[in-house]
């Protein structure tokens, strides 16, 4: 027997996904896929019964399904509304603004930030191939509008997106998308500028632009990634923000978590709960591939 599939489906999936894993999977496979769809469908009902039909999502419930050798499973993933104890409190999404956010880093977790216009939905799909979403390594930023509108990036010219905590109602944050970067680069902060939330504190609005990779090999005793460790309030969750430094030369690879081996606490920093790892390269195993970063 091959190994799960996760699928990460919240509705009922395109027949486009449908012919892309159903390609993947064996004879016993595809009978348990069968068992997804119809469960996918049922849901899918329940969902639209539920809501009488008046376009109002309610709350949001993200349930991951998946299908594999020990048969099919489906877990519900963390949700957080930012600033809101429910769906129809969220603020509504100006244009280009983030609406959901996707952490894929460990355990996936999800966090709503405001509510698409005119009653629409924010995508559910965790897929980034659905026409809505950003990338940024382990993060997915959900959009109400098709990416594919967004113009593409100059490489250290173009502001990718800004990010404004306290700024949105109940001091919540509002990230806006501009433009997207090319496959293959990687954004970066390069600009932080101080504003005033909404309750007035002072605060920041930090910019981001985009880079190629870094080609550079790394120097002896220099890390090749830095972890940024936050924990989140009233949770278990952390949020991990991934930064590559350098390549590690043929032999040896970089940690790809904070928790690997290779990485070390760096720094912490206690009134933020915010820690820093550092992460150094270390030799590859013979039957382990390398990590490219």
């Amino acid at each position: 027997m091959g190994a799960d599939i996760y699928l990460y489906w919240q509705d009922v999936p395109t027949m486009n996904e449908q012919r892309v894993v159903f390609a993947k999977l064996s004879r016993h496979g595809k009978n348990l896929y069968f068992d997804l769809i119809r469960n996918l469908l049922e849901q899918s009902k329940a969902k639209e019964e539920a809501r009488g039909g008046d376009g109002c999502d309610g709350d949001v419930a993200f349930v991951t399904w998946g299908v594999g050798s020990s048969g099919l499973f489906s877990s519900r993933l963390p949700l957080f509304l930012e600033g809101s104890s429910s769906e129809k409190e969220l603020p509504e999404c100006t244009k280009n603004e983030v609406c959901s956010k996707v952490d894929l880093y460990g355990t996936p977790w999800v966090e709503r930030q405001c509510r698409c216009p005119e009653g629409h939905s924010c995508p559910k799909s965790l897929h980034a191939t659905d026409g809505h979403t950003i990338v940024d390594k382990t993060r997915q930023y959900k959009l109400c509008e098709p990416v594919k509108r967004l113009p593409i990036c100059r490489y250290f010219k173009d502001v990718t997106w800004t990010l404004a905590p306290g700024s949105g109602p109940r001091n919540t944050t509002i990230q806006k998308i501009n433009c997207r970067c090319r496959p293959g680069s990687v954004p970066y902060l390069v600009k932080r500028q101080p504003h005033r939330t909404s309750d007035g504190s002072p605060n920041f609005i930090y910019s981001f632009a985009c880079s190629p990779q870094s080609r550079i090999r790394c120097q002896e005793k220099e890390p090749c990634r830095l972890f940024t460790v936050r924990k989140r309030h009233s949770t278990q969750l952390e949020e991990v923000v991934a930064s590559p430094l350098c390549q590690c030369s043929m032999g040896s690879r970089c940690p790809k978590k904070h928790t690997d081996l290779g990485s070390i606490p760096a720094s912490s920093y206690s009134g933020y709960e915010l820690k820093i790892f550092s992460g150094y390269c270390v030799p590859t195993h013979h039957n382990e591939p390398m990590y490219v970063v």
